[in-house]
């Protein structure tokens, strides 16, 4: 396959969407970073929900243009903003092509990388950060070596699962529960979505199957995740700094007009009235990360 057309990536997201839904109770399972919430599959599900009806689309510019404002608005939780905002650098540079080869591929997994860091107050490695660091290395390293898109998505897929696997010792919270980042595998349900959408069958590393998380961990320093969607946004490197000051988590994922913001907080009533006083709330949601632990534990 020399290059990819509209239909090839209707393809890839409907695939995602249906495949994050059937391991959506495993990535639940396995979250324990940032906090044992037990959310992720949840999150990854409802920000992949609506790009599934992206389908009456003729080119492949507006396809992107749309999905990538679709993801932003659906963004939910940590692993949520940070997908978005890898697909808005993945997007972004792809709208700019006429053609989609090999090194519009694999440029633009690198782009969308670099963008999921950004997104991010405080990267952390061991986290999906790594997993799409893994992807973006083996994409461009087999660019230079073929002239196929499969070859390029095989590379960065089999990287990937070597990064993912490098997390259960990059944070001490995964290694003492014995898995690993619930997010970084959702990177690789995705792109193992991708081969499938375009007649590949990937090959998973094993050793991802059926993990037991070993301790009953509550790391649940904050009592609310809060999800807000802010319209016409001044000042964003404002509200984030106030936003800093009575929360942590802190992603910040904008597009246009629109500006998607995830933390925890003890105080979601001043992180309401904070934002408003920057834009205009679209969307404001928020969960109990306690009672979320809870139910966790007695599972």
């Amino acid at each position: 396959m020399e290059r990819l057309e509209v239909n090839d990536f209707k393809n890839m997201i409907f695939e995602t969407a249906s495949v994050i839904e059937s391991k959506k109770d495993y990535l639940n399972y396995i979250n324990v970073f940032p906090v044992r919430d037990g959310d992720t599959g949840n999150n990854l599900c409802y920000t992949f929900n609506n790009a599934k009806n992206l389908k009456n689309h003729d080119s492949l510019k507006d396809f992107l243009i749309d999905l990538k404002t679709y993801l932003l608005s659906d963004a939910r939780g940590n692993s949520g903003v940070i997908m978005s905002q890898f697909y808005k650098g993945f997007c972004d540079c792809l709208i700019k092509y006429k053609k989609v080869g090999p090194e519009e591929f694999a440029k633009a997994i690198k782009i969308g990388c670099n963008y999921a860091y950004k997104a991010v107050n405080n990267p952390v490695e061991g986290t999906m950060l790594t997993v799409f660091k893994g992807a973006s290395i083996g994409a461009i390293k087999m660019v230079k070596k073929c002239e196929n898109v499969i070859d390029v998505l095989l590379s960065s897929f089999e990287t990937a699962q070597k990064y993912l696997k490098k997390t259960m010792n990059r944070l001490p919270v995964l290694k003492d529960c014995g898995v690993v980042d619930a997010g970084g595998l959702g990177v690789i349900y995705m792109m193992a979505a991708w081969l499938r959408a375009i007649g590949v069958v990937p090959k998973y590393d094993s050793s991802f199957d059926h993990m037991i998380v070993k301790e009953p961990v509550n790391n649940i320093k904050m009592e609310y995740c809060v999800n807000v969607l802010l319209k016409k946004c001044e000042h964003v490197k404002g509200l984030k700094e106030v936003l800093g000051s009575i929360g942590d988590s802190i992603e910040l994922g904008e597009d246009n007009n629109l500006l998607r913001i995830h933390m925890h907080t003890n105080d979601f009533d001043n992180v309401k009235i904070l934002c408003s006083s920057f834009g205009e709330i679209v969307k404001f949601e928020v969960d109990n990360m306690r009672e979320q632990n809870e139910s966790i534990r007695k599972d």
